[in-house]
């Protein structure tokens, strides 16, 4: 399985996966244009017809804001959770049953870094935001009617091609989905804009051989930074994005799974530095590699699957 990570981070996510002939991008924050530029730098081309899927794991601009341009440029059809509208990009009240049993993610805005280069959008405190004017105006560029939409349910495993992909729910400000990407020997897992570790995102990491999961601040640069205290607490709460502490216990939690690569991403370049990611990850990663993906540039990756998954997770 090669994996082309075209951006990472507020500026713009998307990944293409590919492996036995399918190719599928998860996450649409860059536009064909800047994907087929970027792939080109990995030396891959990238033409219409040859993209499989577009899987999307929630509204945000930065990961949803080319979803209908992409779409059509390639003609692939669009994969959406019950959590995504797909005419305007909002998101949708849905249910999260591995939550706490209160809980559920309402709209916000689809800012999650537009003009700004963390992905600090509208903040909120630990509970979801309400639905801002901006997120029930803005529109994706995605139509039902000119864009083959597909819906999938979240927890179920659905395909695109040769590929078997499974979601859950993770805490967001926007209904927001963890994923796993398997082409019956090596897996992916990917997990982008959460707002804490839950039991079922490790048990999903857990069955991966290599993982590209967020690092998306430093708490101390976070409290001392120039931001808001209310921005600070979007940031660092329960609705937002995973710090390096966070990180570190979500990886402590897979030693001794199937895991044995770490992809550090979403790195905020106003609250962290790669080497406090990696430091801080790293140290509680035991035999697992952590490598920080590079913010500004494409890279290719390789999952293969290198060890016998061990049962008996520490949870």
């Amino acid at each position: 399985m090669r994996v082309f990570v075209l951006g990472s981070g507020s500026s713009g996510n998307a990944l293409l996966v590919e492996s036995c002939g399918t190719r599928v991008l998860v996450d649409a924050g860059v536009g064909p244009k800047v994907a087929i530029a970027r792939l080109a730098e990995l030396g891959v081309e990238l033409r219409a017809g040859e993209l499989h899927g577009i899987v999307a794991t929630h509204h945000h601009g930065d990961h949803f804001g080319h979803a209908g341009k992409l779409a059509t440029a390639f003609g692939a059809p669009l994969y959406l959770h019950p959590g995504i509208d797909a005419p305007t990009g909002r998101s949708r009240v849905v249910p999260k049953p591995e939550l706490e049993p209160t809980s559920s993610i309402a709209p916000s805005s689809s800012r999650d870094g537009d003009g700004d280069t963390d992905g600090d959008h509208e903040p909120a405190s630990d509970a979801p935001p309400p639905p801002s004017p901006r997120a029930r105006s803005r529109r994706s560029g995605t139509d039902e009617a000119a864009v083959d939409v597909r819906r999938f349910d979240i927890g179920r495993v659905f395909r695109v091609g040769a590929l078997s992909i499974t979601t859950v729910h993770v805490p967001h400000d926007a209904a927001q989905v963890a994923i796993r990407v398997d082409d019956g020997a090596n897996a992916l897992g990917v997990a982008t804009d959460v707002g804490r570790v839950t039991p079922g995102l490790v048990s999903l990491l857990a069955e991966c051989d290599a993982a590209l999961v967020e690092a998306n601040h430093c708490e101390e640069m976070l409290a001392f930074s120039e931001y808001p205290d209310v921005v600070k607490r979007r940031i660092g709460g329960g609705w937002g994005h995973l710090s390096n502490a966070q990180t570190a216990e979500l990886a402590a939690r897979l030693v001794g799974s199937r895991v044995a690569r770490l992809w550090l991403g979403h790195l905020s370049r106003s609250n962290n530095t790669p080497a406090r990611a990696l430091e801080t990850v790293a140290t509680r990663a035991k035999r697992i590699d952590v490598d920080v993906l590079p913010g500004s540039s494409p890279v290719a990756l390789d999952v293969r699957a290198t060890r016998p998954y061990q049962l008996g997770l520490p949870f």
